[in-house]
């Protein structure tokens, strides 16, 4: 007597490595106003990422400008708010290969301009066991639309296509001492896409929507040279 176990609709091709590396340049001017009860911090960052061949995204370029204010209500409450816009070209291809202006006019555009808005908010609560200790939320809005001038049926993914992103991230540190904390986190990202392409508004979301809660515990280690 044989037997067997089968696992129906898996092939090994299932399960890609989806990976990629990114080089970031970044520059930030800050200035305190208002006794210092007030800060202000302008940046920018220039960004390259290198997708690996299994992403529908492919390589592309990224430029993003922002600020973000800090203000103290008190000795105990700090609140923010910021904007950034983000503008990434997508360059079409993941590498330098034999590939000609056709091909690549042929593939899939990821091309868009993104707003980002972000509030939050720090609270130092009193001591626990004498241990220091604070909670820090923040709450983003994001806006993204892709740029894209090819036809439905050439780049389905990307033609007509808007997302709406809502982020929230919270941790909760605990100062054991000044080189060990703990941090306890909750973040709960969701993405909503949508078309203007009304026939392949079903599709879009199917490959594209998706939310994602992350819980942990991280032990945080200060090495001093």
């Amino acid at each position: 007597m044989m037997i067997g176990l089968s696992k129906f609709g898996y092939t090994p091709e299932t399960y890609q490595p989806y990976e990629f590396s990114k080089d970031s340049y970044n520059v930030w001017f800050q200035q305190y106003l208002f006794k210092k009860k007030t800060r202000v911090r302008l940046y920018f960052s220039y960004m390259k990422y290198f997708h690996n061949e299994h992403y529908t995204e492919y390589d592309c370029d990224n430029n993003l400008y922002g600020f973000r204010v800090y203000q103290l209500l008190s000795k105990s409450i700090r609140v923010d708010a910021g904007y950034k816009y983000v503008t990434s070209d997508a360059k079409g291809i993941d590498e330098a290969n034999d590939i000609t202006e056709d091909d690549i006019a042929n593939r899939g555009d990821a091309t868009y301009k993104e707003h980002i808005y972000s509030v939050g908010v720090a609270v130092k609560f009193p001591k626990v066991f004498g241990l220091r200790n604070d909670i820090n939320i923040t709450g983003q809005y994001q806006k993204r639309f892709y740029q894209t001038d090819h036809f439905l049926e050439l780049d389905p993914l990307h033609a007509g296509r808007y997302d709406s992103n809502i982020r929230i991230y919270s941790r909760y540190n605990l100062i054991i001492h000044s080189y060990l904390s703990l941090t306890a986190f909750f973040n709960w990202i969701y993405r909503d896409t949508e078309t203007t392409a009304e026939l392949n508004r079903q599709y879009v979301s199917n490959e594209k929507d998706y939310s994602q809660y992350q819980i942990g515990i991280k032990i945080n280690y200060r090495i001093k040279f």
